[in-house]
């Protein structure tokens, strides 16, 4: 099989009638383990019961074993396409800090407007905030959402970078640049 970008990839099948992709070089060595599905956060992963090097079995999650990551490493591996966290591709993990990572998060469940960083004022126009080193800075107030979230998402791109989860495609704003 392969990607919309041209590069194969093979499916590891796990319980719960839910599949893991791998990249096809990974799929010899992944496939030789016993993964099962677990829904975590809302979120599914694939993990497995591995033995370490004391002989004890512990569980590891697909995306931390195909990184090289150990239990105890405090780095975390995240996924690009935040959604697809059964896509255990090379071009969907990287490794990643903390910050980077909530960095990469979608919108909450309680979110109202349907956009990340937006949020409606009892005036009933929009407010636009991003939250960078834990401090909420509010970037501007528009008349509609969609306007809140264009601004949200150019001041994503400043300030995360590849981290930026947006509420539009990246595309929209490369062109522009």
């Amino acid at each position: 099989m392969t990607t919309p970008s041209g590069l194969s990839y093979r499916e590891i099948p796990l319980t719960y009638g839910k599949v893991a992709i791998v990249s096809a070089h990974r799929y010899e060595q992944l496939s030789a383990i016993n993964w099962s599905a677990r829904k975590h956060k809302g979120r599914w992963y694939a993990e497995a019961q591995i033995k370490d090097k004391d002989g004890i079995y512990r569980t590891v999650r697909m995306h931390r074993y195909i990184m090289g990551l150990s239990n105890g490493d405090p780095r975390k591996v995240d996924h690009r396409n935040h959604v697809q966290t059964l896509n255990n591709t090379d071009e969907n993990l990287r490794l990643a800090t903390q910050a980077e990572q909530v960095r990469n998060r979608g919108i909450f469940k309680n979110n109202t407007t349907g956009f990340k960083g937006v949020y409606l004022r009892k005036t009933g126009k929009y407010r636009a905030g991003i939250r960078i080193n834990k401090v909420l800075t509010w970037i501007g107030t528009r008349d509609t959402a969609e306007e809140c979230a264009r601004l949200y998402d150019r001041a994503a791109i400043k300030h995360f970078g590849e981290f930026a989860c947006l509420n539009f495609p990246r595309s929209d704003y490369e062109q522009a640049a």
